[in-house]
């Protein structure tokens, strides 16, 4: 074997080598990314069904207000 082709094997395995190792730490990286997303996406949700629990709570008061405006209103017709 001529020692250029033992330094072009050692390079082959040296190389084959560093692409497992950087594709074992891209998995790591995006499985964790992965989680955050799933994460972040959970607290989306829930501040979405926040928002919308609190703006019916909010129209429900509205359609309240309004109700008793009307019935106050039509007390001052009749009384006058």
């Amino acid at each position: 074997m001529s020692c250029c082709t033992v330094l072009f094997r050692l390079l082959a395995h040296a190389t084959r080598d560093h692409i497992v190792r950087v594709a074992n730490e891209a998995e790591f990286i995006l499985n964790r990314m992965r989680a955050d997303d799933v994460q972040k996406h959970a607290e989306f949700e829930a501040s979405c069904y926040i928002a919308f629990y609190l703006s019916v709570m909010f129209l429900n008061s509205l359609q309240e207000l309004l109700y008793f405006t009307l019935v106050f209103n039509f007390v001052l017709f009749v009384l006058n």
